[in-house]
This record gives C-alpha cells, sequence and structure tokens, in this order.
C-alpha cells in the first residue's frame, strides 16, 4: 500500500511554506495531484526521489558547454587559486620571485657575456702568444665556435625558445604574470 504525503505533510518535514511547495510544483516538476480545494497528494517515495533529485541539482550545475561540475568542488578549488595568487603577491613582494621574462632576460644577458668572453679568448691568446703557429690558434678559434654554438646564436640555448614559445601560445597571459623562484 503506498503512503502518501499531503501539502501540510511537505510543509512540515522541509520547513518550507506553502508558497514554495506552489513553486517547487510550477517550477521544478514536483507532480502533486489535488485532492481538493486547499489540499494535494504525493507519493512519499515519489516526494523522496524528487528531494534528493532536488539537492543533486542545487550542488551540480553544467557550464555552458553543458559539462556537469559540482559547485562545492569548483569554490574549493576557486580558493585554492585565490590562496595561491595571494602567496604569489606576497612572494613577490618580499622579492622572492621574478617574471619569467625578467628571468629569460637576465640569464640572456649572462650567455651574451659569455658569447663575449669566449670570443675574445683567442684573439688574447694570439697577443699574448705570438710565436704559437696558426694552427694552434684555429683550433682554438674552432673550440670557442663549437661552444656559441651550444650556447645558441641569440643567447638562448637551442631548443629553449622554441619550447617557451609553444608554452606561452598555450598560456598567452603567462609570459607577464608566470614568476619564477628566487632562491
Amino acid at each position: 500500500m503506498s503512503v502518501y504525503l499531503t501539502t501540510s505533510d511537505i510543509i512540515a518535514m522541509t520547513g518550507k511554506t506553502k508558497r514554495t511547495i506552489q513553486t517547487w510544483v510550477s517550477s521544478e516538476n514536483l507532480n502533486l495531484k489535488s485532492i481538493g480545494r486547499a489540499e494535494s497528494t504525493i507519493e512519499s517515495v515519489d516526494f523522496l526521489k524528487w528531494w534528493e533529485d532536488r539537492a543533486v541539482r542545487k550542488r551540480v550545475n553544467s557550464n555552458s558547454d553543458g559539462e556537469m561540475f559540482d559547485i562545492a568542488v569548483e569554490s574549493t578549488r576557486l580558493k585554492h587559486h585565490q590562496a595561491n595568487n595571494e602567496a604569489i603577491k606576497e612572494q613577490t613582494l618580499r622579492g622572492e620571485l621574478l617574471p619569467v621574462r625578467m628571468v629569460i632576460e637576465l640569464c640572456s644577458a649572462g650567455v651574451a657575456n659569455c658569447r663575449n668572453r669566449i670570443l675574445a679568448v683567442h684573439n688574447k691568446l694570439r697577443s699574448e702568444f705570438p710565436g704559437l703557429g696558426d694552427e694552434v690558434f684555429n683550433r682554438v678559434e674552432s673550440l670557442h665556435h663549437d661552444a656559441l654554438s651550444q650556447l645558441g646564436n641569440e643567447g638562448v640555448p637551442t631548443g629553449l625558445e622554441e619550447r617557451l614559445s609553444v608554452d606561452l601560445e598555450k598560456h598567452p597571459s603567462a609570459a607577464e604574470t608566470d614568476m619564477l623562484s628566487v632562491g
């Protein structure tokens, strides 16, 4: 035998008003059947299923693409992201982080300095040891050019610039906002 709940029973169970119950009937597909002017009923099993589905609908939503997500999980993820951003701001203010572009510029300047010093070595050798033959100077110069090609043509090691470009295409804002640890 089925057990039926009246509108009054639902009000007592949920603590909601009659107007709320009427809103559920009109906009949330609560299927009550009239049994008189002031009272309606629903099978208790049907109401409990509707109540559970409603709780899930309130907790789970979908984005514009129809992908489902859990509001509680997304809220937690957002709070975690915001806390990370605050930590990054604090570390930046303390001078513990530098923007990625600045690190690249500093490294490039260091590599350029190394390149210039390597290029100057064989000329210094020639002036300080004029008695060494051209064969020795040519070999030293060849070794310098090998070292320079390993450092990269523009002061950035070969392949690093391409990897950075690919990463920045995936995340365009990263060029200005990503930070690297100083210490």
